[in-house]
């Protein structure tokens, strides 16, 4: 968008690729973005949610997940000129790929020769270098709580603001009237047309929310009601296989009741298909932690401090590490703490933590989502789900094809030589994975090349130019097995 006046409102940014610059939004002229989420968008070199030459004027906006692979950084923003303004802004987690030893920490925003500047009430996930709209008095800092990206109503996809009576970016927007989107105010709506400002932490004050999404009564959970009211801290929404993640799962009853007396609290994790992979469940009677089957049937169960763990094939629960934690005898609140640890099944994929509770009086609380945890590195091609069939997809091909299936193959698409060959900068090399891969730029976008027989044995460091022939599986990955280095 370039040499122009341009307002993008209600709209979703997400999941584009820039072989140079600009993931998301490459801008010129003058922009304003109001009720805008950017997400999981990646630019090879600099500004993966937004790369600007412009004037640029951000409210209510959310960035979460886009990457950057250039030193100069800017997963988020990169101002290269100009002004970029921002107000009621969340940003989430970001990433900088293809590490180098010795490299600067990530700066989420960056500008080189224009300006950043802050018109106040923005907050940033704790987890980002604090580069991003910060030296207002309203700016701040906190877990940030996102959803999926999926639609929850209206016309575009966003990121729901989860366990709002944790999420710093809940309760944190302009409280200033009127609610025009105008110096810094909050518009009166949300991205999704839901009404501003809501009460979403339920501290008696009502004040709009940080970001596109604006947490309605009935949604987030934890508001109270029924059992209670939870809240859900993830030590990290960026997991690696083999590497605990540190669940911290509250639970407030309504006064005048106390913790004691619930009956029983549920965490589950659901893959990317919405299929559960880990039910747990704690007895407020014993102290017992039980690891569930779909039906509901019990598989194991220990108490905190115990030689069990729970496993499933793609996490793990070592109750020796669990800890239950009430706030006295007649406290209303209690902590469990679940040190998960995935396994490498579970690579590449992004969980769904959902919980639910039930207090002795049979007052319940049905599974709401509390948070997401991406296992892996989310710019790698995750391989496609299963068929609607339930069928697998065939499994990969280890051995090299035979001279007479290559000319077969090359006679076939000899009109079109992208089905078998590709060629671009080498981003990131995985040689120790199995299959071994590499990641290129190209200039549709990224591409993962898998290796096998005597492509898999070459030496190629990230910079390299490659030429690579092989079978085509999809527009984002080949099975290669020839490479050339130029």
């Amino acid at each position: 968008m370039t040499g122009s006046s341009t307002t993008l409102s209600r709209v979703t940014i997400a999941e584009n690729q820039a072989a140079v610059n600009g993931g998301g939004i490459l801008a010129d002229g003058v922009m304003t973005l109001e009720n805008v989420t950017i997400s999981g968008n990646v630019a090879v070199s600099q500004g993966g949610g937004i790369f600007s030459d412009a004037s640029l004027t951000l409210n209510n906006v959310t960035l979460d997940g886009n990457r950057a692979r250039s030193t100069a950084q800017g997963p988020a923003i990169l101002v290269n000129t100009g002004t970029t303004r921002g107000s009621n802004t969340a940003i989430g987690p970001h990433q900088r790929f293809a590490f180098a030893p010795g490299d600067p920490p990530v700066l989420t925003c960056r500008a080189i020769a224009g300006s950043l500047t802050s018109l106040g009430h923005n907050v940033r996930d704790p987890a980002e270098v604090a580069s991003c709209f910060f030296g207002d008095p309203g700016d701040s800092g906190g877990t940030i709580s996102f959803g999926p990206l999926q639609l929850n109503g209206g016309q575009t996809r966003t990121h729901a603001l989860l366990s709002p009576g944790s999420n710093a970016a809940v309760d944190r927007g302009d409280p200033a009237t009127p609610l025009d989107g105008s110096n810094g105010r909050c518009g009166a709506t949300d991205q999704r047309g839901q009404p501003r400002p809501v009460d979403g932490n339920r501290d008696s004050r009502s004040r709009c929310d940080a970001g596109a999404f604006e947490v309605q009564p009935n949604e987030g959970g934890g508001g109270g009601g029924g059992a209670g009211a939870f809240s859900v801290q993830a030590s990290t929404h960026q997991a690696q296989p083999g590497q605990p993640v540190v669940l911290s799962f509250g639970w407030t009853v309504p006064s005048p009741e106390v913790w004691r007396d619930l009956d029983r609290l549920d965490l589950r994790l659901l893959d990317e298909r919405g299929q559960p992979v880990f039910i747990l469940r704690w007895t407020e009677t014993g102290d017992r932690y039980v690891l569930l089957d779909a039906s509901g049937r019990e598989l194991a169960a220990g108490m905190p401090g115990s030689a069990t763990v729970l496993t499933t094939p793609f996490l793990s629960l070592a109750l020796r590490d669990v800890k239950t934690q009430g706030s006295g005898p007649t406290g209303q609140a209690v902590t469990l703490t679940l040190p998960l640890v995935f396994t490498q099944a579970a690579d590449d994929q992004r969980f769904t933590v959902q919980v639910a509770g039930r207090a002795d009086s049979g007052a319940e609380d049905p599974f709401a989502t509390a948070t997401t945890i991406q296992v892996g590195d989310p710019g790698r091609v995750v391989p496609s789900p299963p068929n609607d069939d339930g069928k697998d997809e065939q499994p990969e091909r280890s051995r090299k094809e035979t001279d007479e299936q290559r000319q077969q193959r090359e006679r076939g698409n000899a009109a079109g030589q992208d089905q078998y060959r590709t060629e671009g900068n080498v981003v990131e090399v995985h040689l120790d994975q199995k299959p071994p891969y590499l990641i290129i730029g190209t200039r549709d976008g990224q591409v993962r090349l898998n290796l096998r027989g005597d492509a898999a044995r070459m030496t190629v460091k990230v910079g390299d130019y490659v030429t690579a022939e092989g079978e085509k599986i999809s527009e984002q990955r080949y099975e290669i097995d020839d490479l050339e280095i130029e």
